[in-house]
């Protein structure tokens, strides 16, 4: 066992390094809101870093067995 943490250890030491950063999504919500008679409300946020990427423009899709509802982007802050 510690011959393998050993072994780990050193490959870490000789692999070369590379800096490693991300500019996508910092988090999201999903909130849902039951109305009634099988409809629902449902609100998307995402959060993410100005200066990063800009968010992709796709639709947002949702499946339930054989039911498939696709909504666009409504608003983007």
């Amino acid at each position: 066992m510690w011959r393998k943490l050993l072994l780990a250890g050193v490959l870490a030491l000789l692999l070369p390094s590379a800096k490693v950063s991300a500019t996508h999504v910092m988090g999201s919500d999903i909130v849902y809101r039951c109305l009634g008679g099988g409809q629902y409300e449902v609100l998307v946020r995402v959060y993410r870093d100005c200066n990063g990427i800009s968010i992709s423009q796709s639709d947002l899709e949702a499946t339930c067995g054989a039911n498939r509802v696709t909504v666009s982007n409504q608003t983007l802050v």
